[in-house]
């Protein structure tokens, strides 16, 4: 069986250390085949590499970026 690695990104969630999270991940359009551009080969997505670095979307997961406006004065209700 398969060690599972985990990272942990900034808000303490951790992130499980493979293709699917990696910043250089890509998925093709007409294939839905998913690429690593920085060897250019095709991998699966629990696939881990040396050059693994978690994407931008990972990093930022469990940060608030938004706020809730009450509808009629468009005071902020939850920043």
């Amino acid at each position: 069986m398969e060690e599972i690695i985990c990272e942990t990104n900034a808000r303490g969630i951790r992130v499980r250390k493979s293709c699917m999270a990696c910043r250089w991940k890509e998925l093709t359009r007409a294939s839905g085949m998913r690429l690593c551009t920085k060897t250019g080969k095709g991998v699966r997505p629990t696939s881990t590499c040396k050059d693994w670095e978690m994407s931008e979307t990972m990093r930022v997961a469990g940060w608030s970026q938004g706020v809730i406006r009450d509808k009629e004065t468009k005071e902020v209700v939850i920043r």
